[in-house]
């Protein structure tokens, strides 16, 4: 884990439900994003993305869009935020009351390596994480919760964490388990928030 990690904006006290997925998102992706967002919104929880183009940038806007709370985690550095088209994005975020995050100098490039390296934190803030659509081989397939112990299972600050699911074919074991690790899987479009506060 990193040294310290700076904060731009105000870092949200809500449970937290990761979601990242592909930078090309097919169209059945993108439109599973709405509905997704809607249940953790309204179950009183923040949305943590990577801010990157496709799935992530989705997240953000349309946690925005439904009054909500979101946090991104950069892999590059406060002062170069990427992508660079994304900065109103950010702004917004902020703006909403969340914040973006980076544990990079801020003057920091984005390079290749920094964004496998952001993605344990996106975990490690994340009391669940769901995968909307990934290669089989990306970056996205270390959130999972075989990689990542420190997703949270159970109650965490007062939210019971129950089933979530991902989007799509079940490939792997872990996410027949589940992405948070312990889960069961549900069909598409009942996902089973428990609310924030139990």
């Amino acid at each position: 884990m990193p040294l310290r990690v700076r904060v731009w904006g105000h870092f949200p006290t809500l449970p937290f439900l990761a979601v990242v997925g592909s930078r090309r998102p097919t169209q059945t992706a993108v439109s599973s994003v709405p509905w997704i967002v809607d249940a953790a919104v309204s179950s009183g929880w923040a949305l943590l993305s990577g801010g990157a183009r496709g799935v992530d940038g989705e997240v953000h806007r349309e946690c925005l869009r439904r009054g909500g709370v979101t946090a991104v985690v950069l892999g590059s550095g406060l002062e170069r935020p990427y992508h660079p088209e994304h900065a109103d994005l950010f702004r917004r975020v902020v703006a909403q009351g969340g914040c973006v995050l980076s544990e990079y100098e801020a003057d920091a490039p984005p390079r290749p390596w920094r964004f496998p390296q952001r993605n344990r934190l996106i975990s490690a803030f994340s009391n669940a994480v769901m995968v909307v659509q990934a290669a089989e081989r990306s970056g996205r397939a270390g959130h999972g919760p075989d990689r990542y112990r420190c997703s949270r299972k159970g109650r965490v600050g007062g939210a019971r964490i129950s089933g979530l699911t991902g989007v799509g074919r079940v490939q792997s074991p872990a996410s027949r388990r589940g992405v948070a690790g312990g889960g069961t899987r549900r069909s598409r479009g009942r996902l089973g928030f428990a609310p924030a506060v139990s």
